[in-house]
């Protein structure tokens, strides 16, 4: 999974399939984007676009192209923690509700493009 925040308040949440032991990208679960803000260290994501994959595929991860567009709007509050000299970025999705697949804290690492 990666997450690309632009200047201009929009982000971009891949879930991505890679090669293994690469960086070479083999297609996407998903992506996700619209706007976020940030309040200290409470990030709001107010997600507004989800491109998944299509029904029946019975594949993981399909070409970006093959992705379809569902109805999505969602708003997310999401704790953020800087640590490593701002190169190390954690996110915290809070409590998770019955029945719900979760995952705790993630950490991601800043990429220089």
């Amino acid at each position: 999974m990666a997450y690309t925040f632009h200047e201009d308040g929009t982000f971009e949440q891949k879930s991505i399939a890679r090669q293994p032991n690469s960086a070479i990208e083999s297609g996407f679960n998903s992506i996700v984007s619209g706007t976020f803000e940030l309040s200290g260290n409470k990030l709001t994501l107010n997600e507004t676009d989800w491109l998944g994959l299509p029904e029946g595929t019975g594949r993981w991860y399909v070409s970006g192209e093959e992705l379809v567009a569902f109805e999505w709007n969602r708003e997310r509050d999401v704790t953020v923690t800087l640590r490593e000299r701002k190169s190390q970025l954690e996110m915290d999705f809070g409590p998770c509700g019955p029945n719900v697949l979760c995952a705790g804290p993630l950490t991601f690492y800043k990429v220089k493009r």
